[in-house]
């Protein structure tokens, strides 16, 4: 497996700093980019993740200036840090190892966007699940739940106050891009 050292996108040695923070192949800008755009949805000001904000993203609690962050802010860049590397590493495995490394075989930017919405909204539905009374002591709290992701849901002024019980609550940004699946009416026989 000599030849995935190098990454045939850049020509470059492959290491988790390149994959992650400097690959040119499609995935990592693009996902780093919806993470900072559903950040400013919140109001936290982006700053692209280097190496070792990725492996230390569960201990973020301050700003670049010293400040301390919300609780829930706190908890929200943890996750889309986290979560957003994990999907460029997974994407990266897939184009060398599944579809070979070759440059014609291509994680799409529709693809990769629709991934990336759907990993948010599956961290949202088990922040959610997590709420859940028979949880006791362990349930997440959901006070914790609601303030990080307050500013970043889909049509989020129309979702009850309490909308960790709610169905159907999805992440606010690219939704309306996104291909719709549509049934078609069964036909009488």
């Amino acid at each position: 497996f000599e030849h995935r050292a190098i990454c045939e996108i850049c020509e470059v040695t492959e290491s988790i700093e390149h994959v992650l923070t400097e690959c040119k192949a499609p995935g990592q800008e693009l996902v780093w980019t919806l993470a900072a755009d559903l950040a400013s949805r919140k109001g936290i000001v982006w700053h692209r993740p280097t190496i070792g904000m990725i492996v230390g993203a569960g201990l973020i609690s301050t700003t670049s200036e010293g400040e301390q962050r919300a609780p829930g802010e706190q908890r929200f860049m943890r996750f889309i840090i986290a979560e957003s590397a994990f999907l460029i590493w997974k994407l990266r495995c897939e184009r060398v190892i599944e579809l070979g490394g070759t440059t014609t075989k291509e994680h799409s930017p529709t693809e990769i966007r629709g991934r990336w919405i759907k990993t948010i909204n599956d961290c949202i539905q088990l922040d959610k699940e997590l709420t859940h009374k028979r949880f006791r002591t362990k349930a997440t709290s959901k006070q914790s739940v609601l303030s990080t992701w307050a500013g970043t849901l889909h049509e989020e002024l129309h979702l009850p106050h309490d909308w960790t019980q709610a169905k159907g609550v999805l992440v606010g940004i690219g939704t309306d891009d996104l291909p719709r699946r549509t049934r078609r009416a069964r036909q009488p026989p």
